[in-house]
């Protein structure tokens, strides 16, 4: 490269190394092998992203015990928007959900104001206070969470805000899905593939090289933090926040559809061009991915 490579390790155990060229507006791999392939593979979010409305099983419940006037559902409240004050009401609580006629569409509607300011709280806040979840017998999992302190990413935090609330409220909200905020990727045997990935959200990639494959590299761009794991292959980050969540090298963005006309896709595959001279070979774009992952398939060698 032209310069001395800046090497940020991500804190989350086992992801692999992003380098990020002294010039971060020119970022190059090295080495790149002659015959390898750009696979491209762009959501918005992933399918388990957020909370929905849907997964709060029980909207009454979740509200009587986020008035509680002392333990870990009174501290989430003060970390809620005001927004939540319309909602935490001793009549919802009672069930009156508004001037609607239908009672179970003022239901879900305010299930859905709920899920909306809970998911805002999810990823700006941090819900583990120690004296608030005293009480609270923690799982091995959210033990490992507070254990990292301020070395967690905010991957981390976002999950073990997630979890926090799955077991304090178990009874009026869903589990935490186990793929939450996570796309899987296969790659299977063939040439040498350069991964792209791309996503609006906050996305951790989990990527499985199957048995005669070979990942050469991956850029990964992005609006917010995106992690990886899988491959200890070069990355080339461009998403807008780093998993620490400090401001990355560049503005974020992020394109899921193929569209000469749209900016965003033209600046990935113009990036994408210059990284590693070469264009697409595969694009696989869609806003929400599904549980099964995305396969890519390179050429034979």
């Amino acid at each position: 490269m032209r310069a001395v490579i800046l090497t940020v390790l991500l804190a989350l155990a086992g992801m692999t190394t992003v380098c990020i060229g002294a010039d971060p507006e020119r970022p190059k791999f090295d080495n790149l092998p002659a015959d390898a392939e750009v696979h491209v593979v762009a959501v918005s979010e992933a399918h388990a992203a957020g909370i929905s409305r849907k997964e709060i099983t029980d909207v009454q419940g979740l509200v009587k015990a986020l008035r509680a006037k002392d333990g870990p559902g009174a501290h989430i409240r003060k970390l809620l928007s005001k927004d939540a004050d319309e909602l935490l009401t001793d009549a919802v609580e009672m069930g009156r959900f508004g001037k609607d006629a239908n009672p179970v569409i003022g239901k879900a509607r305010v299930a859905q104001r709920l899920s909306n300011i809970l998911e805002g709280a999810i990823q700006e806040r941090v819900f583990y206070d120690k004296d608030a979840f005293a009480k609270v017998e923690l799982t091995k999992g959210l033990k490992e969470f507070v254990a990292l302190g301020d070395k967690r990413t905010v991957f981390q935090t976002e999950r073990m805000n997630r979890e926090l609330l799955s077991l304090v409220f178990a009874d009026f909200l869903a589990e935490t899905p186990v793929d939450y905020h996570t796309v899987h990727v296969t790659v299977q045997p063939g040439k040498p593939v350069v991964l792209v990935t791309s996503a609006s959200t906050q996305t951790r990639w989990v990527v499985k090289v199957e048995k005669g494959a070979t990942v050469a590299g991956v850029i990964q761009f992005g609006n917010t933090a995106q992690e990886l794991v899988g491959t200890d292959a070069p990355v080339i980050y461009r998403a807008g926040i780093l998993p620490n969540g400090k401001k990355g090298p560049v503005q974020g963005f992020n394109a899921y559809k193929q569209d000469d006309k749209e900016p965003s896709y033209k600046r990935i595959k113009g990036e994408v061009k210059e990284y590693t001279g070469k264009d697409f070979t595969s694009f696989q774009g869609q806003y929400q991915s599904g549980k099964e992952p995305f396969v890519v398939k390179p050429g034979a060698k």
